[in-house]
């Protein structure tokens, strides 16, 4: 019995160590606000001229 647990515990070991190496944050890069991008200032000044198109364009190239 006690091999039986001893096999146990070293699997649930291996599962939550195997669980945790997924969690965190894989991403490196720097995070800045969509308002600090250029596209996005640029796509507000787009949509003040009518242009809403070109202006969509800028916005998707933010995200």
């Amino acid at each position: 019995m006690s091999k039986f647990f001893s096999f146990f515990a070293a699997g649930l070991v291996l599962v939550f160590a195997g669980a945790g190496a997924g969690c965190g944050r894989g991403e490196t890069s720097v995070l800045i606000a969509e308002v600090d991008d250029a596209s996005y200032r640029e796509g507000q000044q787009l949509v003040r001229q009518g242009r809403p198109q070109e202006a969509l364009a800028n916005y998707l190239k933010v995200i």
